[in-house]
């Protein structure tokens, strides 16, 4: 009998510290897991965070070279000579004109178009390129503007978009206001940076204005949509802080 019952009390132990010692594993698994997937969460926040920064200072020297291009433009005097030049026509003009931006060594990775628009003569840098010209409204925007303005994207024949900045063509010198200056930026040049923003099989960015206005997207044809539903920009409900996203604000 006593036997039996040492035996019973074996059983129970062995029963006991089994049991403990599954559900200490159980709850260290659980603890590790939690903690591993913790690391690897913060540790791709902060990867896209760092890229964002980074693209964040690329788009800034972008549209610095862009602004820095048209002081070189506003300051060129060959530019006036042949504007003011009474003896040549509009299509002498333009071919002047394009001889003299050839020289400049604008960089066509950027800068998919010039336009200045002079009186009611227009001219282009890109005569070949089948792109709209900057609409009424947008050059009524330039006029009252004291600061270069963006614009809506324009797309060319073959689907590639452009995204506009434009301000007044005033005379460098003389302070005398010959029109508008529009420069059509490459979104693919904008694109590509922000491909590399966030890893390809984790998602991707894009960018959009204030009011959810589409200027550069991975696949083409949403570039220039608008974003209606704001339930876009967030994830599950969690605070925008939580989750990696990319905001970038052009000047």
């Amino acid at each position: 009998m006593i036997t039996l019952e040492k035996m019973k009390i074996r059983s129970r132990i062995f029963w006991l510290i089994l049991i403990c010692l599954l559900l200490s594993s159980m709850s260290i698994f659980q603890v590790s897991r939690i903690a591993v997937q913790k690391i690897v969460e913060d540790f791709m926040y902060n990867d896209v965070k760092l890229n964002q920064e980074n693209t964040e200072s690329s788009l800034d020297f972008l549209v610095n070279q862009v602004n820095m291009l048209s002081v070189r433009l506003l300051t060129h005097n060959g530019i006036y000579n042949i504007l003011d030049d009474e003896g040549l026509g509009i299509s002498e003009k333009k071919a002047r004109l394009n001889d003299l931006l050839n020289q400049m060594m604008i960089d066509r990775s950027i800068v998919g178009d010039i336009v200045i628009l002079a009186g009611d003569a227009a001219f282009n840098y890109e005569s070949n390129e089948v792109i709209d010209l900057p609409d009424r409204s947008y050059l009524s925007e330039i006029e009252q503007s004291k600061t270069p303005v963006w614009g809506k994207t324009k797309k060319d024949a073959e689907g590639n978009a452009y995204i506009l900045l434009g301000r007044r063509f005033q005379n460098f010198f003389t302070g005398q206001n010959r029109g508008y200056l529009v420069i059509y930026i490459k979104e693919r040049a904008i694109h590509n940076l922000l491909k590399h923003m966030v890893m390809q099989d984790r998602g991707y960015s894009f960018l959009v204005t204030g009011g959810s206005y589409i200027l550069s997207h991975p696949y083409p044809g949403k570039v220039g949509t608008t974003i209606f539903d704001t339930d876009v920009f967030r994830m599950d409900g969690e605070p925008r802080s939580k989750r990696p996203t990319t905001t970038v604000s052009l000047p």
